[in-house]
């Protein structure tokens, strides 16, 4: 799969998220205990924009409605059926990568 460049390392301090977009797709970025996870951006729940949420206790917060994900799965710990697309992600250098279908 190919991979895009998203945003850098140094543009998402820890426990924060951030908004990117790249080939007109939306996605939001979690930079959570060291790490960095990418999932869509649109909440599946009422089309939130995610990359807009906040980080609490390890689950990424829509900033529309409140319903939380857990930041390293994607999966909503209230409703499983309610799961984000995570996309596996590369760092290369302050550069972060993700393989897109």
């Amino acid at each position: 799969m190919p991979l895009i460049r998203i945003g850098a390392m140094s543009a998402v301090p820890p426990g924060q998220v951030a908004e990117a977009e790249a080939e007109g797709t939306a996605y939001a970025i979690c930079h959570h205990q060291g790490e960095i996870h990418v999932f869509d951006a649109s909440c599946p729940c009422t089309g939130g924009p995610l990359g807009q949420g906040v980080i609490r206790e390890g689950l990424l917060v829509c900033p529309w409605h409140g319903m939380r994900y857990d930041v390293n799965t994607g999966i909503c710990p209230y409703d499983a059926n309610l799961t984000l697309i995570p996309f596996p992600v590369t760092i290369r250098g302050d550069d972060i990568l993700i393989e897109v279908p």
